[in-house]
């Protein structure tokens, strides 16, 4: 093992050190190469000649205390340690879409992701009370798309993402709400591509609207679908002008009634309503004024609850939604939510009313029995929701309670799936989901690693918290840093100064094991990456990229960014390397930016493609005197041309390009480049197996290690250490979240 360097000084030739300082946001990068490539392509691997523990179902079986030997890949989850204090929510970012009721059985359907970039699964939860008890039903086989919209009723229960894809057209349907088994491909029809916004069960089967994406010359036109069982569907076909925009449909019976703006997308509201399961429709009349109507029914008679002169609300009721009549009102304007059922009306409005002081900081819940005579059942800022949900039962109302605000790595709020109950004769209380089995579950994830000196750190998340583990043995056994803050780290490099993690702030470590939070107001933290004698750092304030550069780890100086917001970040001997936009338009190629010290920057030679061909580079390393990239190829005249291909190119001493290496996708794939002394390693998906490939020059890639991969493991980072390369992924199944460990032969 070489031994430590000097503090400030670089580690010897052959230790992986900032050379080795990939774009140093690996979940971001994978974010844009894999969503870009095949939306939902991961590396799934198979026959190989290491051993690894799986299940039938090709999942992980156990779990390994104990490192994998060379050539192996384990089940890593127990050797990074937890945290002492996990966070409340786990590091599970959860959140309500859609809920519906039928007799006792109560379905609320939503998405789950972990950390920012992870792909997503769908959170199913069913009741057989009425709301009093809940379980957590996951449909089988569905870790890539989340839960909008559910209906149930006597044909059974529907469920659908708000949005069907192009490579993953997918529904699900059940007799009960407790099984759900996927409907996919031919039986969907013409809904892939289309935005899917209602969905109802009626006498006759179920009825889903949805429209495509609106152009910039006019509103999409909204569609109808209908279908007897929610597996065969077919789309309606109406001369009757549906409204457009931002609608709502209820049913009951037969009859449904869909709101939304005029169809031309012109000024004004447009008001269809269908008598016999959605498949004929009829222009109907709902006088709102100004006002936007919030939809609702009871089982027997269409409701709508709005403000038309803005000074109190209005409840009309209708039998068939042709002719309506004022049934109550309340005091409060522009409803947020309303919802009918066996124990009367639910009316969500702001608490505090517009002009005032507090003004759209909290939601009061509203209770009538008539809709005349109103009762408040409590206030709360949880219930303040964009998009609230809102069901009845026959015991009551259920309302979700998202907190609002997107996650960022700065600041770790995440979307928490928060329900709440309330009742005739019981104010707003939330749902105590703590003992759901299968709901919330241990998470942890290991986004980056990387060795300097004698030390080999990997950060990630565990739990909900930051996370970084240190070893000493190439990988063998890890040790927990003294860390404790909420968040998740998605990058760690190395430079002159010691380490530098970023995720929930910056982080600093001389020594790789205790760690010190920066004071410097970054704002959010997006890249980072080490040269030979600074550090470099982008983050986002006012909506714009702002650049840091440090040579100590202590005092950060802003300094020129090369774009506005630039895709990417790496770092080496040999300077910095950024890509990002063209500052020229009419091209699908972006451009690279390179500095020696992190201050000034030029643009380097264009990338030349065969065919004209755009280059979109997605991943750089910056070597001694050499800087390797690969990306994407796109084929067609816009940025929304074709990605067909992949291409590695290298930068030789002279400053020029020289021919890329083009490989079509199909198994050719690289990703995760990396150094190992003066080599080039990365991995290779191909035909069922992961292969570590070398390079001694960026030019010809050696297949070294093949190894088998549990099926759909993605990558997350691979990192030289002393004669070992190791590699870091993650796998998420119905009920865990784990990372998984190899450790090649270089």
């Amino acid at each position: 093992m070489a031994p430590s360097p000097a503090y400030g000084a670089l580690p010897p030739r052959g230790v992986a050190v900032p050379a080795a300082a990939v774009a140093a946001s690996p979940a971001r990068r994978r974010a844009l190469v894999w969503g870009a490539v095949a939306a939902g392509v991961v590396l799934v691997l198979g026959a190989a000649a290491a051993f690894v523990a799986l299940r039938p179902d090709g999942q992980v079986a156990r779990k390994d205390t104990t490192a994998p030997q060379t050539g192996q890949v384990n089940r890593a989850d127990r050797l990074f340690p937890p945290p002492s204090k996990p966070a409340p929510d786990g590091g599970l970012n959860q959140h309500v879409n859609a809920a519906a009721a039928h007799g006792d059985t109560v379905v609320v359907v939503g998405g789950e992701s972990v950390g920012p970039y992870s792909p997503t699964r769908p959170i199913f939860l069913v009741s057989d009370d009425s709301g009093t008890t809940w379980k957590s039903v996951p449909p089988p086989g569905t870790k890539s798309t989340t839960a909008g919209l559910v209906a149930g009723g006597d044909k059974g229960w529907v469920a659908f993402p708000s949005r069907l894809l192009k490579h993953a057209p997918l529904a699900w349907t059940s007799a009960d709400g407790h099984t759900w088994q996927p409907v996919s491909g031919d039986v969907l029809g013409d809904m892939v591509g289309y935005n899917l916004s209602g969905l109802v069960a009626t006498d006759s089967g179920f009825v889903i609207m949805g429209a495509p994406d609106a152009s910039a010359e006019k509103a999409s036109p909204t569609a109808v679908w209908t279908s007897a069982d929610g597996r065969q569907w077919q789309r309606v076909t109406t001369t009757t002008a549906l409204p457009a925009g931002r609608t709502s449909m209820v049913a009951h019976g037969d009859n449904v009634l869909i709101d939304g703006g005029s169809a031309d997308g012109t000024a004004g509201r447009l008001t269809a309503r269908s008598g016999d399961g959605g498949r004929t429709w009829q222009t109907a009349t709902l006088d709102t004024g100004t006002g936007t109507p919030v939809l609702a029914t009871d089982g027997k008679s269409f409701y709508a609850a709005f403000s038309k002169e803005f000074k109190s609300t209005t409840i009309a009721g209708s039998t068939d939604g042709a002719s309506w009549k004022e049934v109550g009102s309340s005091e409060g304007t522009s409803p947020k939510g309303f919802a009918v059922g066996p124990t009367g009306f639910y009316l969500l409005m702001d608490a505090v009313p517009l002009g005032e002081p507090g003004y759209g900081e909290e939601a009061r819940l509203l209770h009538s029995e008539d809709g005349s005579g109103w009762d408040s059942l409590g206030t709360s800022s949880e219930l303040n929701a964009y998009q609230p949900v809102m069901a009845t039962t026959k015991s009551g109302a259920l309302l979700s309670g998202d907190i609002l605000g997107a996650f960022s790595t700065d600041r770790p709020e995440r979307l928490d799936l928060r329900l709440f109950s309330a009742g005739p004769d019981s104010d707003v209380a939330p749902i105590d989901l703590g003992g759901v089995a299968g709901l919330r579950y241990p998470v942890t994830r290991v986004n980056d690693l990387r060795h300097a000196g004698d030390v080999t750190v990997a950060v990630g998340q565990s739990q909900g918290m930051a996370s970084a583990w240190w070893s000493t043995d190439s990988g063998a056994t890890w040790q927990r840093s003294d860390l404790e803050t909420p968040g998740e780290f998605t990058a760690v490099v190395h430079g002159p100064s010691g380490w530098l993690a970023i995720g929930p702030g910056a982080y600093t470590s001389r020594d790789g094991r205790t760690w010190h939070r920066s004071g410097h107001a970054f704002g959010t933290i997006k890249e980072a990456a080490a040269a030979k004698d600074s550090y470099l750092v982008t983050s986002g304030k006012d909506a714009k990229r702002i650049s840091w550069r440090s040579t100590d780890l202590v005092t950060w100086q802003q300094v020129t960014s090369p774009f506005e917001f630039p895709s990417g970040l790496a770092g080496g001997e040999y300077g910095y390397v950024a890509p990002g936009m063209c500052p020229d338009g009419g091209t699908t190629a972006n451009c690279l930016m390179y500095s020696t010290d992190g201050r000034s920057w030029q643009r380097m030679p264009a990338i030349g493609l065969p065919d004209g061909q755009g280059a979109w580079v997605t991943e750089a390393v910056v070597g001694r005197d050499t800087v390797i990239v690969m990306g994407l190829a796109h084929q067609g005249g816009t940025s929304a041309g074709t990605i067909t291909k992949t291409f590695s190119a290298r930068l030789s001493p002279s400053g020029q390009w020289e021919k890329p290496q083009v490989a079509e996708l199909g198994g050719q794939t690289l990703s995760e480049l990396s150094r190992d002394g003066n080599a080039w390693i990365a991995l290779r998906a191909k035909a069922g197996e992961m292969a570590l490939v070398r390079s001694q020059d960026g030019r010809t890639w050696e297949p070294r290690t093949s190894v088998t991969w549990p099926k759909g493991m993605q990558s997350q980072a691979v990192a030289a250490a002393p004669d070992t390369i190791l590699v870091v992924g993650s796998l998420r199944t119905d009920t865990e979240d784990y990372p998984l460990l190899g450790r090649l032969a270089p």
